[in-house]
């Protein structure tokens, strides 16, 4: 299931699985001497740098994201501006071009 930041496409990392696929998990091997316990540790490191992997990803996800919301809540702010002061010149204007022609009547009886 997608999440709601799943909409956002960051270019640089591939989003789709939190771990990359382990080879040596695949296979079960029985534990005998010393070579096998390296292998365990070295399977342990490589989960562990995988979480550290996913955990970054993850981390350079939110802040591209932040970015981009950041980003748009500056256009939404200078639009409201914008916008602001439409409706300052509208209002002024309407208003002067309504009393402008009862002033008139008024001073001219």
């Amino acid at each position: 299931m997608r999440g709601h930041t799943d909409r956002y496409h960051y270019p640089e990392i591939d989003l789709n699985s939190p771990d990359e696929k382990n080879k040596l998990s695949r296979k079960k091997r029985s534990l005998s001497g010393k070579a096998d316990e390296n292998k365990v540790l070295v399977e342990l490191l490589e989960k562990a740098t995988n979480s550290v992997r996913y955990i970054s990803r993850h981390i350079k996800k939110e802040n591209f994201i932040r970015e981009v919301v950041k980003d748009w809540k500056f256009v939404a702010q200078v639009l409201d501006r914008i916008f602001l002061w439409v409706f300052l010149t509208v209002s002024i204007l309407g208003t002067i071009l309504i009393f402008t022609p009862a002033l008139r009547m008024y001073l001219s009886t």
